[in-house]
């Protein structure tokens, strides 16, 4: 059976997104500490991810809602496993499920533990496009993640109204 690659869920793309909005300002605020540039640079840096981060936040909280809503379980089987949480950080699953329909879906993700070929596992999957399969996590993780995503996005906002406040009242940005 070939395995067949889909469009990525709504919820795969937000957290594509959150994880390149955290990574993006992380990358960014390393080069600021070690060479502070102008405050108007401050102004652009946190106006595009604080923002940006709140918006992310709750875009990512009902795109995972929307899908665990109309998603369906199934026990679906570990078909392989590539790399382990120590050469890769996170191994990349190959799982193979079987549908309601009867038809049977394989697809891969990334999974915080290695498990051997032949295990069982949860799987979620759309019954309308049965391609839009994911292995089945927890709401905690997602909250988790929201509520990450939302901390740093106010963190940034805060520095950025408060670069403002600075900027407004004659004092120099500190840095």
């Amino acid at each position: 059976m070939p395995l067949r690659v889909g469009a990525p869920s709504p919820a795969v793309l937000a957290r594509a997104v959150a994880l390149a909005a955290v990574g993006a300002p992380a990358a960014a605020l390393t080069w600021i500490v070690w060479a502070p540039p102008d405050p108007r640079v401050w102004f652009v840096l946190l106006t595009a991810c604080g923002p940006g981060l709140l918006a992310a936040a709750p875009a990512l909280a009902v795109a995972e809602r929307r899908f665990r809503r109309r998603a369906v379980r199934a026990s679906g089987t570990v078909v392989a496993c590539r790399g382990t949480e120590l050469d890769h950080g996170r191994p990349l699953l190959t799982v193979a499920f079987t549908a309601l329909d009867g038809t049977s879906h394989t697809f891969r993700e990334r999974d915080r533990w290695a498990r051997p070929a032949g295990s069982a596992i949860e799987v979620r999957y759309d019954p309308a496009a049965p391609r839009r399969a994911r292995l089945d996590a927890s709401p905690a993780a997602t909250a988790f993640l929201v509520a990450v995503v939302a901390a740093v996005g106010s963190l940034f906002t805060t520095a950025l109204l408060a670069a403002a406040w600075f900027t407004a009242h004659g004092s120099d940005l500190p840095g």
